[in-house]
């Protein structure tokens, strides 16, 4: 048995630590297979340094204030980065040590089994031949004293012959699983491994041998090309590449397989249609001089053929036809949405219509054909139900643009993170009816009256009222997320237990919190100051994206990156960071996450280490993102720009005075 392999970890550490081209020989993304899955490239490592040191994160990091915190973050990140790269041998620093050129990362499904799992780093070692020897020397120390058996095979490719070094090493912890490494430099370029056929096909390769390889897939292609044609020759620092679902069966074969028993989502969004997902990847810059973070990103997700005559208009089949985000001229903040927020989110959704396409997705999760309708029915007939036609009494009155945002509570706890979402209405009066009608048959609901709207209160008493299985959608590789499954033996919680329900301003409102919701009710108009579309910073975002191409959007975006992270940075300086539920917070718990634990982990960073947030928040700026849709999927968008912006520099000197946003200040 080969041991697991944390795939994303690995991408992750390639991601921060490592860099693409190589040289004169073939670009790496013509050297890995066809069945590659994940891929991540940097052309120039010292240039990708350079360019994060001119970054205020950058400069952030190397504060002396931070010094201590940073020695104590980078071992923790460290430890966990090398002991996932235990099977291979090669940490962060091993890679730094011998860049010459690319450095590049893939994540392989051999021969398109998805039984299989493979892991390469292809690195240009060219004007560093001594380090590279050195690296290999202590890469075969480190093996040996584990008890590795050694292997060298010398094998003919092309007119060349190559020595390849391998190692069988027992798993420190399971006698029954066996790990393998291979090693080889050919043609000034390392190649390390943990699969044997990957490794032979990748120094065939290096010979110029032919052979279809990630070059040749429609979707790298196209992204790249869409990135590199976003980028007005603006080479990037970091390229990357994922094809969802392979990605997804990798992940799970290096982990030898499901562990769980349940509802398997990637085979139901398979069934779906959501295979019409190809992949995507996209392109990053650092300090470009505009923005501190420049990225852009297509999705390529192309019209499906072969569809049937009922689903002629559409570009997917079945429920990934609710993949319909249509473009629109005015995608700006709404004048009802208050200034004080961590960040906002509005798009375009076809929702009447995805309401009737997600038909056949309930049906397959639920494990019955007709339940979906079934439950229409129920809420329609049942004489103990609300006797409400959801299709005629709520959906056919709702618009198409929804809108969500969130706030922190100050103080800071793990559940600080407030939301938000707002459902644009065609008809609010009729929604309000509906929504009216179905609380008053709810035990569970308050009915309050607040600055003269009627407002609806939730409370899910768990003991009395269960709610269904929450979904763990987060991005795949970290842990049990990556899995894509329901475990029918798990008891979850509704997701949001505590709600609040409103009809106002035309939109149905839901949110976690009744004062959250307070901050909307207010009529305003966009030049109020308490209005998000006042503030100094929003504009300037804005302003940055319309620079960017932002024009017909089906979605946009807004963060106060310095509140979005607070609650992150606060729960590690309290020592509850494994306690948090945000999602940025969930993702740093499962990645430092011990390997072998699949509890809850202990905080490790020592919070005492870190200064006052007022500090830290001095180099947060804000950010922003924009979606259009395109004919082969959707192309993204987006920047993080400096503190203090670099529009419009004048005017927001004369406006600081009287223009500072609430949340910037405690």
């Amino acid at each position: 048995m080969v041991r697991r392999t944390n795939i994303a970890v690995c991408l992750l550490g390639a991601f921060i630590f490592c860099a693409p081209v190589l040289g004169e020989v073939l670009p790496s993304e013509s050297l890995v297979p066809v069945t590659t899955k994940g891929f991540l490239s940097i052309p120039s490592l010292d240039e990708l340094k350079s360019h994060w040191n001119e970054t205020q994160l950058g400069k952030l990091m190397k504060d002396p204030v931070m010094q201590l915190f940073m020695e104590d973050v980078s071992k923790q990140f460290r430890d966990r980065l090398n002991q996932t790269g235990r099977q291979i041998g090669i940490n962060f620093e091993d890679l730094d040590s011998i860049d010459g050129g690319e450095i590049a990362v893939a994540v392989i499904q051999p021969d398109g089994d998805k039984t299989q799992h493979a892991i390469a780093f292809i690195t240009d070692v060219t004007g560093n031949e001594q380090q590279t020897a050195d690296l290999l020397s202590k890469i075969d120390k480190n093996q040996l004293d584990k008890g590795a058996k050694k292997n060298i095979e010398v094998t003919t490719i092309g007119d060349a012959e190559v020595e390849l070094t391998s190692y069988e090493t027992p798993h420190p912890k399971d006698e029954t699983i066996t790990e393998y490494s291979y090693y080889s430099v050919f043609n000034n370029v390392m190649v390390a491994s943990d699969h044997y056929q990957v490794t032979l096909f990748i120094l065939s390769r290096l010979a110029q041998q032919p052979a279809e390889t990630l070059s040749d897939v429609t979707a790298f292609r196209e992204s790249m090309a869409r990135c590199e044609k976003a980028s007005e020759e603006l080479a990037p620092h970091i390229r990357w590449f994922v094809e969802p679902f392979g990605y997804i069966e990798v992940s799970r074969a290096s982990k030898q397989g499901r562990r769980k028993r349940g509802i398997d989502l990637l085979k139901v969004l398979r069934r779906q249609g959501f295979t019409a997902i190809q992949g995507l990847g996209g392109h990053i810059n650092l300090a470009t001089g505009k923005q501190e973070i420049l990225h852009r990103t297509l999705v390529y997700a192309p019209p499906v053929e072969g569809k049937t005559d009922g689903e002629a208009k559409d570009k997917y089949k079945l429920a990934a036809r609710m993949l319909e985000f249509p473009a629109t001229a005015d995608l700006k903040a709404q004048p009802w949405v208050p200034r004080q927020l961590a960040s906002y989110l509005t798009l375009n959704w076809k929702l009447r219509d995805a309401w009737n396409y997600c038909e056949t997705l309930i049906d397959e999760f639920i494990g019955d054909e007709g339940a979906f309708q079934d439950v229409k029915n129920s809420l329609k007939f049942d004489p103990h139900g609300p006797r409400i036609d959801v299709d005629n009494d709520l959906v056919a009155h709702l618009g198409e643009r929804v809108t969500f945002f969130t706030d922190n509570v100050i103080p800071i706890t793990p559940t600080s993170e407030r939301m938000l979402a707002a459902i644009e209405t065609i008809k609010p009066e009729l929604v309000a009816a509906t929504v009216d009608k179905a609380m008053q048959s709810d035990p569970t609901a308050r009915e309050m009256t607040i600055e003269g709207h009627r407002v609806w209160e939730l409370i899910s008493e768990e003991e009395d009222f269960g709610g269904p299985p929450e979904v763990n959608l987060l991005p795949i590789g970290f842990d049990d997320e990556e899995d894509l499954e329901i475990d029918e033996e798990e008891e979850n919680g509704p997701l949001f237990p505590n709600k609040v329900i409103c009809v106002v301003h035309g939109q149905l409102i839901v949110a976690t919190d009744v004062d959250l919701l307070k901050a909307v009710l207010t009529e305003r108009s966009a030049d109020d100051p308490d209005s998000l579309t006042a503030s100094t910073d929003y504009q300037n975002v804005s302003a940055e994206l319309d620079n960017l191409g932002a024009g017909e959007d089906s979605l946009r975006s807004f963060s106060r990156t310095d509140e979005a992270f607070r609650p992150t940075y606060e729960l590690i300086r309290q020592g509850k960071m494994p306690e948090s539920e945000t999602l940025l917070g969930k993702l740093l718990n499962s990645f430092l996450r011990a390997e072998y634990s699949d509890g809850p982990r202990k905080q490790k960073i020592d919070g005492s280490k870190m200064p006052e947030y007022d500090f830290v928040r001095r180099y947060l700026g804000p950010a922003g993102l924009y979606v259009q849709p395109e004919q082969q999927g959707w192309f993204l968008m987006g920047a993080l720009l400096n503190k203090e912006s670099p529009l419009d520099v004048e005017r927001v000197a004369d406006e600081s005075a009287s223009d500072i946003d609430p949340i910037q200040t405690d």
